[in-house]
């Protein structure tokens, strides 16, 4: 297996408009949904991805490369932390009983060295399910304001249908202004 796209530690970032993104959150968040929902289009079942889903596309005038890291791998998330440009963390919001989880892996993210700078998007995933918590209860849960982080923002979406996806995107990519 090649892995020589990760590049080696201390190689410099890609120039001009290649932007690096990880996706990160619990298993069954629906990152990998998300991440085909962004690059075909498609509402696409899934199995849980072991290891790492990587894909490009084109958004606006940039080259987004998406790194899609297993849930349930999360002790080596920090493995794929060097020379990202944003985090996108998806966040099920279905799934009350595993905030507190969310909440512990997201303090997590946002004091590692290394990703002080990195701008981070949270996505509250599965807005589409009524049994979703609204963007403003998932903000008290998991404390967002506490973090005091300025370049983390917030936005509501569905994978299945592709609602706020675009939006979150367009969040991210101003904090890179």
């Amino acid at each position: 297996c090649n892995l020589s796209f990760l590049g080696k530690k201390g190689d410099e970032k890609p120039e001009g408009h290649d932007k690096r993104i990880l996706f990160l959150g619990l298993d069954n968040a629906g990152k990998t949904t998300l991440l085909f929902k962004i690059k075909d289009d498609e509402f696409k079942d899934t199995v849980p991805t072991v290891g790492l889903n990587v894909e490009q596309i084109t958004y606006k005038d940039m080259t987004l490369t998406l790194w899609d890291v297993g849930g349930q791998a999360r002790k080596l998330w920090k493995h794929y932390y060097d020379k990202v440009d944003g985090v996108i963390m998806v966040i099920d919001s279905s799934d009350i009983d595993r905030m507190g989880i969310v909440k512990e892996e997201l303090a997590k993210i946002v004091v590692e060295p290394g990703l002080e700078s990195v701008p981070i998007l949270l996505m509250a995933n599965k807005q589409d399910l009524t049994s979703a918590l609204s963007k403003a209860e998932i903000s008290e849960l998991l404390a967002i304001k506490e973090l005091g982080r300025k370049n983390l923002t917030f936005h509501s979406c569905s994978a299945k249908t592709g609602e706020g996806l675009w939006e979150g995107l367009d969040k991210l990519a101003s904090l890179w202004i």
